[in-house]
């Protein structure tokens, strides 16, 4: 996470003021030091889907939204994209609009072509329209009320080696998170996974989430009119 964050940083800076300087350093790191191979490398690819770590997940895709659509270099771009997508796999689960749209801006019409294939990075219109419904189905009242999905026959519970304490976590028999609207966590960098909630009612969360989501939506034209 702090290869892929300094190199975004000196992307951003370099994009902005157009001083070489910022580039420069940043390729010395991409590939002298190796933190492009480094970005390439994501615990949760091998583990799969539920694994704890989300705050980190929201951190790495807006870290993505630039480095990916600024870079110009062929070799560090193909990188890019492999822990792009490799990342995606595992985030499209979660229905979240922030990783979805983000994706879908870095990634839409691209693909990626190594020794062994060429992989259309597209990704399906499903995706979208995931992001969209969660949107959609964003709760209004954002008071934390106590609230679980742990007795739901439609669940499957997460197994330990995910990073959570037995009965804590589950998904939707289909794989992936329980509706947006049917679960005790809103915030994208929370564990959509979680079944029980510890809110008491005297929260009021944040609709800020809701708000970059929507907007990085409407920006790129993933939500009409």
């Amino acid at each position: 996470m702090r290869s892929l964050s300094i190199l975004n940083y000196l992307s951003v800076a370099h994009h902005i003021t157009g001083d070489p300087k910022y580039r420069k350093e940043y390729l010395k790191l991409a590939l002298d030091h190796g933190y492009a191979m480094n970005v390439m490398t994501q615990f949760r690819d091998q583990v799969g889907p539920g694994t704890e770590g989300h705050p980190d997940d929201k951190m790495a895709f807006m870290n993505y939204y630039h480095l990916v659509r600024y870079e110009t270099d062929p070799k560090l771009l193909s990188m890019y994209y492999r822990a792009i997508h490799r990342h995606w796999q595992i985030e499209k689960f979660e229905k979240c609009p922030w990783a979805n749209f983000i994706y879908a801006a870095c990634c839409m019409g691209k693909t990626r072509t190594d020794q062994w294939r060429t992989t259309d990075l597209t990704p399906p219109r499903s995706s979208l329209e995931d992001a969209v419904s969660t949107l959609k189905r964003y709760p209004l009242d954002l008071i934390d009320w106590p609230m679980s999905n742990a007795h739901r026959i439609d669940m499957i519970p997460l197994q330990e080696f995910k990073g959570h304490a037995p009965g804590t976590a589950g998904k939707r028999v289909d794989g992936y998170v329980f509706p947006v609207d049917e679960r005790n966590i809103i915030l994208w960098g929370r564990d959509p996974y979680s079944l029980t909630g510890k809110g008491d009612g005297t929260l009021l969360e944040m609709g800020v989430h809701f708000i970059f989501a929507y907007y990085l939506g409407r920006a790129h034209g993933f939500i009409g009119e």
